[in-house]
């Protein structure tokens, strides 16, 4: 059953990144930096704005949501550290759902999800956050090349979980 509800979701955030990820034919010269919310009211909306380069600063504050990070080449971080950055997904199925390539989340703490982050893609970065009170902390399926490094994943069902990974 376990099993069955795995596949289930695996084919709906497949599903959902084969329709949003943002591909761009321009050349972008020049990065800018987006901040929530002063520039957009939610994290989802300033990465709906994000083009390849740009970084994404999330001030201090608790923020209700699930993210599709469908732009490659962006930084997602908080500008106070984990401790008062946090990202709730209200038991969605993922809190961070992961798939563009070359993508840097930073410095949040990522709780109440399915999954805290679900990757499927390739050459990404999780640092420094805390993801905990999930099912499944990290969760990586047919990528490869993504460093996951100085996080603390405590109190999830399983820490960081790699399924067709390299």
């Amino acid at each position: 059953m376990v099993l069955l509800l795995f596949f289930l979701q695996l084919q709906v955030f497949q599903s959902i990144c084969f329709h949003l990820v943002k591909v761009t034919g321009k050349n972008v010269k020049s990065s800018t930096t987006i901040y929530v919310p002063d520039n957009y009211s939610t994290i989802q909306e300033a990465i709906n704005a994000a083009n390849p380069g740009d970084t994404i600063i999330v001030r201090q504050g608790t923020y209700y949501d699930n993210l599709v990070v469908n732009v490659s080449d962006i930084v997602l971080r908080s500008e106070s550290g984990p401790s008062k950055t946090i990202i709730d997904g209200n038991s969605t199925i993922f809190v961070i759902g992961i798939c563009a390539n070359n993508v840097t989340i930073k410095g949040f703490t990522i709780i109440n999800g399915h999954y805290g982050i679900y990757v499927w893609s390739n050459g990404n970065k999780i640092e420094k956050c805390n993801i905990k009170n999930n099912w499944g902390g990290v969760f990586l399926v047919n990528s490869s090349g993504n460093t996951i490094s100085g996080n603390n994943v405590t109190n999830n069902w399983y820490g960081i979980c790699l399924l067709y990974t390299s």
